[in-house]
């Protein structure tokens, strides 16, 4: 059994791909097996992925014959995976040679579900190294100073991380026990993975040693603001019920944080348009508050504490497919991508009602 499988989607990166690799290859710590999954591209990925294939034989190549996206490429690469742990790169991005040496030296001594490590921005034009303070914890709580910690230790952790699939390694059989994936079809994907199996994780630790190295360019998924707000609406809402779900201790004050948060994140999302684009979006973004104003009215103010229950959010369930109705009908102002995923049915899927 390797150490690590470390899964990386690849599409149209060719560009960086083999510093990506290099990195990877060159790890002090030699037990990996690193899956790529060349996510049908059209510029010279493939070939790339063979070549390097060739000289490591640690390498496994998977082929999608079409573009299927992040989420099913990674939710692929983790059925065949043998690590005892996953880890997530991303194709334009590299790792510190150090990095899997010292993540699993941290997750088998405090025996973790989950370890985030600190990385940092890379400028693709400029060429230099950007600090950020969200990759580096800079928002930790005050009082943060223990090894391992849940959910109930710290309530509002899951909203002062940064959450980014490739920050964060897993044990696999946590992921596989929790029945753990990446809903497909959606941007910020990595939100309900992270979230899923922060809620479930039973220690969690933090690697403050800046070992990852994120690419910034035009093409990232997350600069593409416009055409993601449906997917981030879409997220929230999917998030939102999965946290309703769950028989969570400190469930009203965990509640209040998420729903909070979810508020601030939309709004700053929308805020960011130019006028135009506001008002095309306006009415899926209107919607969804007012059903996240309900819905933290409903469950989380200081008089129900005591008797609500899960049933309470229940007469707001039809708010819910109803956003996810408007939110099918909206075409992107950039339209760069194609909506395929029927959103209720992907509700549904990932919510076990």
């Amino acid at each position: 059994m390797p150490k690590i499988s470390i899964i990386i989607p690849v599409y149209n990166t060719g560009k960086y791909l083999s510093e990506c690799l290099n990195s990877l290859i060159s790890q002090t710590l030699a037990d990996i097996e690193i899956i790529c999954i060349d996510d049908g591209s059209t510029d010279n990925s493939l070939e790339i992925l063979k070549e390097f294939q060739k000289k490591d034989k640690r390498i496994i190549v998977l082929i999608n014959d079409k573009n299927m996206g992040l989420a099913t490429s990674r939710n692929n690469a983790l059925k065949i995976a043998k690590g005892k742990y996953i880890q997530f790169v991303d194709s334009d991005d590299w790792l510190n040679r150090n990095a899997c040496g010292l993540i699993y030296n941290k997750m088998e001594h405090f025996n973790l579900d989950m370890l985030m490590m600190a990385g940092t921005n890379f400028d693709d034009i400029s060429g230099e190294l950007e600090y950020s303070p969200w990759y580096q914890f800079t928002y930790l709580p005050e009082d943060f100073n223990t090894d391992t910690f849940d959910y109930t230790k710290y309530p509002d952790m899951a909203v002062r991380l940064p959450v980014m699939t490739p920050l964060t390694v897993y044990k696999n059989k946590f992921i596989k026990k929790n029945d753990i994936l990446f809903p497909d079809g959606l941007c910020y994907e990595d939100n309900v993975f992270f979230t899923k199996s922060f809620l479930n994780a039973k220690k969690f630790g933090i690697l403050k040693d800046t070992l990852y190295y994120r690419r910034i360019h035009s093409s990232s998924i997350t600069q593409n603001r416009d055409k993601n707000f449906n997917d981030r609406v879409a997220v929230s809402i999917i998030l939102t019920d999965l946290i309703l779900s769950m028989n969570l201790k400190n469930k009203h004050l965990f509640y209040k944080i998420y729903m909070d948060n979810e508020l601030r994140t939309i709004t700053y999302s929308y805020n960011l348009f130019d006028s135009k684009t506001r008002e095309h979006y306006k009415p899926i973004y209107l919607k969804t508050v007012n059903y996240l104003k309900k819905l933290r009215e409903c469950y989380c103010t200081e008089e129900n504490k005591k008797s609500s229950s899960i049933k309470d959010v229940n007469i707001y369930k039809k708010r819910t497919e109803d956003i996810f109705n408007q939110l099918k009908s909206i075409k992107y102002q950039v339209d760069l991508q194609k909506q395929k995923t029927d959103l209720l049915e992907l509700r549904n899927k990932f919510i076990k009602e």
